[in-house]
């Protein structure tokens, strides 16, 4: 594997704004670009936050984890789960919880203990998946569209993420046992169609689903291959069709895939000191581009204070490529390597979720 720095390899845009020329040959006009970044994330045993560039929007429920974002029309909706407290301030079960302009809507979850995963737009619909205890204890696998409950697993599972299609069917990486499947679902019916184990749990090596992407041909998932006896992990990317597995690295974290101008992206990061113990006290964020099974790292720690990780990607409208890092001194947002925005965020703040809009306006 090779690495190399965080530069515009992949590169469809020369800067952050772009002037373009109107078709008008006698009255030219010149636009720009504009991008708004709103950033989900949370501070462990303090509270959620919602910013929109360095503008702090919403401080979220106490004790509360932000997973999925969605700028709708009608405001800014937001999931993830919050922590109830025991007198000795200890954190116990989660319970799943969606926001709407920083204020809980009263949604029936099937459960009152549970997590919500990431949340996708489908035109003027928001959709999240998630994981909801039900009366007999076991987990179950649920997906909300528009604040009710439109699917529930049979069997017990967790749905750990969700993405649309092409076809506007709901695909869902799910966690059974160790090991880890594809769902495909309906949108229509609402009824499972099809179902696929891409990785089983082997002895003790588990699996994992982190991250997903479904692209207007192929399929990624992220996963971590983990050892139950010593916690020990090693991040794959797992390829639709006939690609398999591609192996990233020993001592990697992958968070987030996209599909951009012809590779498969990921996003993490790369432990680089461990303490006595043997756990991990200090990594570097970094970007995977895949080629067929060949893969490239982009060192994307530069200008980075203490741990840092690339938890964030995104294709815009095959126009723009963003990378989001988060990091023990704020949240760089980056366009295709090159930074574009630092938003200073509180200490320890987790960077999970992240919506952009982007407007051509004329240049003055």
């Amino acid at each position: 594997m090779s690495t190399i720095k965080a530069s515009s390899i992949l590169s469809v845009l020369a800067g952050a704004v772009v002037l373009l020329s109107s078709c008008d040959k006698e009255n030219p006009q010149q636009y720009k670009y504009e991008a708004t970044f709103y950033v989900g994330g949370n501070v462990a045993k303090d509270a959620a936050y919602i910013y929109k560039g360095n503008e702090l929007l919403y401080r979220l429920d106490d004790n509360s984890t932000l997973s999925g974002l969605a700028v709708m029309e009608d405001g800014i909706y937001s999931c993830g789960e919050f922590w109830n407290l025991d007198a000795n301030g200890k954190l116990q079960l989660s319970g799943p919880v969606i926001w709407k302009d920083g204020k809980r809507l009263d949604v029936d979850f099937g459960g009152t203990t549970g997590s919500i995963q990431n949340m996708v737009k489908s035109g003027k619909d928001w959709l999240c998946c998630g994981t909801i205890t039900g009366d007999d204890g076991k987990n179950y696998g649920i997906i909300i569209e528009n604040g009710k409950v439109v699917f529930r697993s049979g069997d017990p599972v967790s749905f750990d993420y969700l993405c649309l299609g092409a076809s506007g069917d709901y695909y869902v990486l799910v966690t059974d046992l160790g090991s880890v499947e594809l769902w495909r679902i309906d949108a229509e019916t609402k009824q499972l169609v099809s179902s696929e184990t891409i990785a089983s749990q082997e002895g003790y090596d588990a699996w994992f689903g982190t991250c997903m992407y479904v692209g207007l041909r192929d399929i990624a998932v992220g996963m971590w291959k983990m050892n139950l006896l010593d916690g020990t992990y090693r991040s794959y990317i797992w390829l639709s069709g006939s690609k398999g597995l591609v192996d990233l690295q020993e001592n990697s974290s992958i968070e987030s895939l996209c599909f951009f101008n012809g590779y498969c992206l990921a996003g993490g990061s790369v432990y680089t000191e461990w303490n006595e113990s043997g756990s991990p006290t200090s990594s570097k964020a970094v970007q995977w581009i895949v080629n067929d099974r060949t893969t490239a790292m982009q060192d994307f720690s530069i200008g980075c204070i203490g741990k840092s990780q690339l938890n964030l990607l995104m294709n815009y409208d095959d126009r723009f490529l963003f990378q989001g890092v988060r990091h023990d001194g704020g949240f760089q947002i980056c366009q295709d390597g090159a930074l574009l925005e630092e938003i200073k965020t509180p200490k320890g703040f987790n960077a999970n979720a992240w919506e952009v809009t982007v407007e051509k306006v004329p240049v003055q």
